[in-house]
């Protein structure tokens, strides 16, 4: 088995390129890979139609015109793998899961991304510069996503709840989650790090 056997894209070399920019001559291979991109649709449940629309504009004579939200709204779900070869096997050590919306999508939700999920694992070598790879996947994907019209991005940043695994189910041993209230504050200030980055980019 070989990460790097897995079918290339656009997306995942773009990240690829940048995540190694990050890291010291002699790392380890690493391989960044889409390896879900499909469209989906949500559908809106009839109660959150009724209590809110897609976009709303003010006519003249004071009148509200209100633009529905419709039944489903289509979205483009992306997988994107992290892999590094540790001791001479490949293993996945970060997965971002994101939703993204196009410019046909209704208003509320046109040209925005979503990251729902963000899950690593602590193998990576040098662990000196685990925390430059991991953002700058992320880093990379924001920058993907803006260079093709995306105007926001958002990013659910509360940890997992104690007793949830999350997406990646076994961990290290030397990877112990830490309490809750500290993985919070952890997690938010490594969130606006990500972008303090982004913002550089412009």
């Amino acid at each position: 088995y070989s990460a790097e056997q897995l079918p290339r894209s656009d997306i995942g070399d773009y990240i690829e390129q940048r995540v190694k920019a990050t890291q010291p001559a002699g790392t380890s291979p690493i391989a960044v890979r889409l390896v879900t991109n499909k469209q989906l649709a949500m559908v809106v449940p009839p109660p959150i139609r009724a209590t809110f629309c897609a976009a709303a504009r003010e006519l003249p004579g004071g009148i509200v015109q209100r633009d529905p939200l419709p039944e489903a709204i289509e979205y483009t779900s992306k997988v994107l793998c992290l892999f590094q070869e540790v001791n001479g096997l490949w293993v996945l050590l970060f997965i971002v899961y994101t939703q993204e919306y196009g410019a046909d999508a209704p208003a509320c939700n046109r040209a925005r991304a979503y990251i729902a999920y963000v899950d690593s694992i602590a193998h990576w070598q040098p662990c000196s510069r685990r925390s430059a790879a991991y953002k700058e996947m992320l880093v990379g994907y924001i920058d993907w996503v803006r260079l093709r019209s995306f105007r926001r991005v958002h990013l659910w940043s509360a940890p997992p709840q104690e007793g949830d695994s999350y997406v990646l189910w076994c961990r290290p041993q030397h990877q112990p989650p830490p309490p809750p209230r500290t993985q919070h504050a952890w997690l938010r200030q490594w969130y606006h790090s990500i972008a303090r980055g982004c913002e550089a980019l412009g």
